[in-house]
């Protein structure tokens, strides 16, 4: 069997370590084919930029006592990352007093009480101990945003919550010194309900600048008590709401469905003010000062703001 021939099912289907597949009598050349990924040293697979699959690959050599954490475990459960933190490598966690793996595009640890849980037939540092790992890299915002989500899910999605607050709480009560002080200024910030990390955003953004803090993706009724609406933010003493506007509200049926919804909430003289990522990334003290306007207007008695301690967030 030449190099030029195809590799059979067994090598292209899963990941393997070349020691194995030199046990089953496979020359060392045939491993170099272009067919097969070398994500690690020691370690083939199928061509894959799915971050599953690039785990799974890792797997095929990874010490059983391991398992992956910090941002990688954080993708894995599927907390909302920032595009910041650009983190290529694997993370993975080895339990104390064992050594941190080693090896390119491998970020070792070595972790006190490590708790796994497993993930997509992985093994993943349980969703408590990925928040507090968070913390070590994350600003304390992003870290509220990962867990709104842990404590929300995607209902959407059929995505069910994966910690619960006393979860996290307690898990940064016995965490590490490292990453305390980020941990504790995110804990007063969550709130269940967020189904999108630039909702948490910018729910805390307001709060944190004297804004009432708002009712978070909460059901408005008609005087029949018919549903009408799930807004993103609300404040309905003021019958004022805030949609945030991602991408995904380009799709035809999604941009009909939110021209009724608005139009149906104007007409129950609700105030409805649209946000997007420039709004809340490049502008964020002219979001706060529309806001505290439009509120305003409509009854509420505002505090001082100083929109020069308005907190910036980055993408």
């Amino acid at each position: 069997m030449s190099r030029q021939d195809p590799l059979p099912a067994s090598l292209t289907s899963v990941p393997f370590t070349v020691a194995s597949a030199r046990g089953l009598g496979f020359e060392r050349g045939k491993l170099r084919s272009k067919q097969l990924a070398r994500p690690f040293h020691g370690v083939r697979a199928p061509v894959s930029t799915n971050l599953v699959e690039h785990c799974r690959a890792y797997a095929a050599r990874m010490n059983p006592a391991h398992a992956f954490s910090h941002t990688t475990a954080a993708a894995l459960w599927g907390m909302p990352l920032p595009l910041y933190l650009d983190d290529e490598a694997v993370h993975v966690s080895a339990p104390a007093p064992l050594r941190a793996p080693e090896g390119k595009r491998v970020a070792g640890h070595r972790v006190r009480g490590l708790v796994a849980r497993d993930r997509w037939g992985l093994r993943v540092t349980s969703p408590a101990l990925t928040w507090v790992q968070l913390s070590e890299t994350l600003a304390w915002h992003d870290l509220a945003a990962a867990a709104d989500f842990a404590i929300t899910g995607s209902p959407f999605n059929n995505v069910l919550p994966i910690a619960t607050l006393a979860e996290l709480t307690a898990a940064h009560d016995e965490g590490p010194s490292r990453g305390r002080r980020v941990r504790a200024a995110a804990l007063p910030f969550l709130q269940e309900g967020a189904l999108s990390r630039p909702e948490s955003l910018t729910r805390i953004l307001l709060v944190q600048s004297g804004i009432p803090s708002p009712q978070v993706n909460p059901s408005i009724v008609d005087d029949r008590g018919s549903f009408v609406a799930m807004p993103d933010l609300a404040w309905p003493k003021y019958a004022f709401a805030i949609e945030y506007e991602g991408d995904h509200h380009r799709d035809v049926r999604q941009f009909r469905r939110d021209i009724r919804r608005i139009e149906v909430l104007a007409d129950l003289r609700w105030s409805v003010m649209k946000v997007s990522a420039d709004d809340l990334f490049d502008r964020p003290e002219e979001l706060v000062a529309r806001v505290r306007q439009r509120l305003t207007a409509r009854g509420w008695t505002p505090a001082r703001i100083d929109l020069r301690q308005v907190v910036h967030f980055r993408r």
